[in-house]
């Protein structure tokens, strides 16, 4: 009876263990971050290129995936104030929906009046952790990236650890529940990338 008890109490305490391990990953990625994201175009000063991180454009239902339709709207917001002149569009070129991410997003941004010869493609942009280790600081000195606010941490922990001059630019979007706790296990993922890599 007594091995029993210590038994549960071990599996409580790594548990309870894990769980605060969880949220202070969490939570560090969001404070460390909170100074490098802005919502105002008018608070940035001009940049050269903008990164804008694919995801579908149509929901699993059909219907329009509005985290998609505000990242455009946050990129002509940009381009529109003057904030930025090129786009870099890192996205999957085939996801789980069968839709070309890239060309979807290039498309869009060319009815927004965009201009072609300012869309840099980057068709291997399958995970933001690749879409930030896929730019060429020698190149691309500093950036913008586009996404929503909580996106946007992860995004910018990964660019600050790899030496990047970047800051993010929010698109409108909150998260469900089922979001949240997709994003605590791929902050959880994006640090053994981190760790992998040094």
């Amino acid at each position: 009876m007594k091995k029993k008890i210590k038994y549960k109490y071990k599996l409580t305490s790594l548990a309870i263990l894990g769980l605060t391990l969880l949220w202070v990953n969490y939570y560090h990625i969001s404070y460390s971050t909170q100074k490098y994201i802005f919502n105002n175009p008018d608070e940035l000063t001009e940049f050269d290129y903008a990164l804008f991180l694919g995801t579908p454009k149509k929901l699993a239902s059909g219907d329009v995936n509005n985290y998609y339709k505000n990242r455009i709207s946050a990129a002509v917001e940009l381009y529109e104030s003057g904030k930025t002149n090129t786009f870099i569009i890192s996205a999957d070129s085939l996801n789980k929906y069968q839709e070309n991410e890239v060309e979807l997003i290039k498309t869009d941004l060319i009815l927004s009046e965009i201009n072609p010869s300012s869309i840099i493609l980057d068709n291997d942009g399958n995970r933001t952790y690749k879409s930030i280790t896929n730019i060429d600081i020698n190149t691309v000195h500093k950036y913008i990236i586009i996404s929503q606010k909580f996106h946007l941490e992860r995004a910018l922990y990964i660019a600050k650890n790899k030496g990047h001059n970047a800051i993010g630019f929010t698109a409108k979007g909150g998260m469900s529940n089922q979001l949240w706790l997709r994003e605590i296990l791929a902050r959880v993922k994006m640090q053994m990338d981190l760790l992998m890599d040094n």
